[in-house]
C-alpha cells in the first residue's frame, strides 16, 4: 500500500476516534467536563519537545500533518477551510468537539513556545459552515 494511502487511512481513524470518544465524554460529563478533561491532559510542553516544534507556525503545521487540517497563516490568525474531524462528525450527527480537540491542545502547545500568546477561536466550520479562524492574541 502507498504511504499516502496509509496516512489517509490513519487520519480517518484518528479523526473518527476523536469524534466518537469526544462525544462519549460530552455525553457522560457534559461539554464543560469534556473541555476540562482536555485541558488537564493537554501536555503542550511535552508535545513541542517531542516533535521539535519551535514556532507557532510549527504547531499548526504539525496539526496539518496529524489530522489533515489545512491551516494557513493569515496576518494574526490561522485559517482553514477544511476540517476532516468536522466532516466525519457531521456524518455521525455528533456534537462539535472543536474546543476540546483543537483549541485547547493548540493553545497548550503554543503557550509552551510563547507563554504570552493565547489563541481565540472566532468561528469553526463545524458550527458555522465557514472557515475556522483562530486569532493569535499577544498579552
Amino acid at each position: 500500500m502507498e504511504d499516502k494511502k496509509v496516512i489517509s487511512i490513519l487520519r480517518l481513524l484518528f479523526n473518527s476516534t476523536v469524534v466518537k470518544y469526544g462525544n462519549k465524554i460530552i455525553e457522560l460529563a457534559g461539554e464543560e467536563g469534556y473541555n476540562s478533561f482536555q485541558s488537564e491532559t493537554a501536555n503542550g510542553r511535552q508535545l513541542v519537545q517531542a516533535f521539535g516544534l519551535k514556532t507557532i507556525e510549527d504547531v499548526f503545521y504539525f496539526m496539518n500533518d496529524v489530522n489533515g487540517i489545512q491551516w494557513k497563516r493569515e496576518a494574526d490568525s490561522f485559517v482553514t477551510g477544511f476540517c476532516p474531524t468536522a466532516v466525519i462528525g457531521k456524518q455521525m450527527n455528533a456534537k462539535p468537539t472543536c474546543k476540546g480537540c483543537c483549541l485547547i491542545p493548540l493553545n497548550s502547545m503554543v503557550q509552551a513556545i510563547e507563554p504570552s500568546v493565547k489563541l481565540e477561536m472566532q468561528q469553526t466550520i463545524w458550527e458555522t459552515g465557514k472557515p475556522c479562524i483562530f486569532d493569535i492574541n499577544r498579552k
